[in-house]
C-alpha cells in the first residue's frame, strides 16, 4: 500500500511512470539495520510488536529481489502492465503503465543520434528531416516515446548511459551524437559512453552552466554548447547591430569568441583584452 501511494503522488506531481515506480519501491523499503539497532538499544527485540517489526524487515528484504526483477520493465521491454493490476485505478494512471514495446535496432548508418526530444532536440530532429539527414532519437519520457512514434519519428524508449541502448541506436555507424538533455550528470555518462563505443563520432553536447564546459570535454565531447554563453554571444550581437557593424565582421567577432572557448566571458586568464580590443577598434 505503501509502495501504491508513493507511486499515485508521484505521478500527480508529473514524475515519469519509471521514476514514480522507484519513488514508490523506496518509500517501501525501511532501513533494516536502523530499525534493528533501536529495537535493540530498547530492548524490545523479544518483544510481540518487536517480533513482527523483525518480520515485516524480513519481508521488505525479499521483495527487493522483484524490486530488482522488474528493472527492465523500467527499461521498455514489457507490454501492458495495467492488465496484470486487479486494482480499480484510474483511467490516466492505468493508460500510464502501458510501457513502450521493444524496437528492433535501427540499421541507420552515418546517421546523427539525438539523446533528449525537448525543445532543442526537436529542432535538431527537425533540421536533420529537412536536410534529409538520418537521425534517431532517445527519450526517457515513454509519454513523448509513445506519441512521437505514431507521428513516424524514429524515436525509442531508453536511458542512453547504457552500452545496449546506444548499440541499439547504431552507435558504432553514427557520424553525430547530439546529447540535449538538463542533467549535468547524466550528460557526461553518456557523452562518455558514446565516445567509448564510437571514438570517431562527433560529440556535441548542451550544457545549462559554465562549470559544467570542461567536464564534458574530459569525457569526449568535441562541441559543447553552453546556454549562459550563448545567450550573453546573442545579446552582444545585438548591440553590435545597433552600432551598424557589418554582418560579416559580426559573425567574424562571434566566431572567434566562441573559437576561444568563450574566454571572453569566462575571465580566463589566457584571455587577451589586447587583441579584442585591437578587433574592436577594427570593428569600428
Amino acid at each position: 500500500m505503501t509502495l501504491l501511494a508513493f507511486f499515485v503522488l508521484a505521478w500527480h506531481f508529473g514524475e515519469s511512470i519509471n521514476a514514480s515506480l522507484f519513488i514508490g519501491c523506496l518509500a517501501a523499503v525501511s532501513s533494516t539495520v536502523i530499525v534493528m539497532k533501536l529495537l535493540q538499544e530498547r530492548d524490545e527485540t523479544r518483544t510481540p510488536h518487536g517480533g513482527t517489526a523483525l518480520a515485516i524487515l524480513i519481508f521488505q528484504d525479499i521483495a527487493i529481489v522483484p524490486m530488482i526483477l522488474i528493472t527492465p520493465l523500467l527499461a521498455g521491454h514489457a507490454g501492458d502492465m495495467s492488465n496484470a493490476l486487479p486494482l480499480p485505478l484510474p483511467r490516466c494512471l492505468v493508460s500510464g503503465l502501458k510501457f513502450i514495446a521493444a524496437t528492433e535496432d535501427t540499421e541507420q548508418t552515418n546517421h546523427v543520434i539525438i539523446i533528449g526530444f525537448g525543445f532543442n532536440g526537436r529542432n535538431v530532429a527537425k533540421a536533420a528531416r529537412v536536410a534529409d539527414i538520418p537521425y534517431v532519437i532517445v527519450e526517457m519520457n515513454p509519454e513523448i516515446v509513445e506519441t512521437e512514434r505514431a507521428k513516424g519519428e524514429p524515436i525509442f524508449y531508453g536511458d542512453a548511459i547504457h552500452d545496449a541502448v546506444l548499440e541499439h541506436a547504431n552507435i558504432k555507424a553514427a557520424r553525430v551524437v547530439v546529447v540535449v538533455i538538463s542533467d549535468a550528470a547524466a550528460s557526461r555518462r553518456i557523452v562518455a559512453t558514446a565516445h567509448g563505443l564510437n571514438p570517431t563520432a562527433h560529440m556535441i553536447a548542451r550544457t545549462r552552466y559554465l562549470a559544467e564546459v570542461e567536464p564534458l570535454y574530459r569525457v569526449g565531447a568535441n562541441e559543447v554548447i553552453p546556454e549562459e554563453f550563448e545567450t550573453s554571444v546573442e545579446i552582444f550581437t545585438r548591440v553590435l547591430m545597433e552600432y551598424l557593424i557589418p554582418d560579416d565582421q559580426i559573425k567574424q567577432f562571434v566566431s572567434e569568441v566562441r573559437a576561444n572557448g568563450y574566454q571572453m566571458f569566462r575571465q580566463d586568464p589566457r584571455f587577451s583584452w589586447r587583441s579584442m580590443s585591437s578587433k574592436r577598434r577594427h570593428l569600428c
